[in-house]
């Protein structure tokens, strides 16, 4: 993965925890226009080439890294198809920076921290969802 034109590691547990479940919860694609498929196995096979450009400062205290974490747990589940919501996506994120659970979200998201069940997570964030407030 390339970050702002440089290479870095994702062999770290935090983006392995996301991949290793973004992976498990991945979906056939096809696109028949461009003679595309990919079978839910072959994810687990592939290698994809990242690169993210962020304008935002980095390492300024900003949270930059976690709203970049969510950005790579989106994207991914969009590209391998996934069919959670950004509840669900939400909790994946949490697992690489628990703070990447507020970015996925607009407005003001209250995250409750500590060691919550992705079920009541997922109930949690299903509930307040619709309470966003702008800043």
């Amino acid at each position: 993965m390339w970050l702002n034109g440089k290479e870095i590691s994702l062999s770290g547990d935090r983006f392995q925890s996301c991949l290793r479940e973004i992976r498990s919860r991945a979906c056939d694609v096809e696109d028949k226009k461009k003679g595309i498929k990919i079978s839910k196995e072959d994810w687990s096979k592939l290698h994809l080439h990242i690169a993210s450009y962020n304008n935002f400062p980095t390492a300024a205290g900003l949270a930059s890294s976690a709203a970049g974490l969510a950005c790579f747990v989106y994207s991914l589940g969009k590209l391998m198809n996934l069919k959670e919501d950004e509840s669900q996506l939400s909790a994946i994120a949490r697992q690489g920076s628990g703070s990447a659970c507020r970015s996925l979200y607009g407005g003001f998201v209250k995250w409750i921290m500590g060691k919550v069940s992705f079920v009541f997570y997922f109930i949690f964030y299903t509930a307040i969802r619709y309470f966003r407030f702008p800043l």
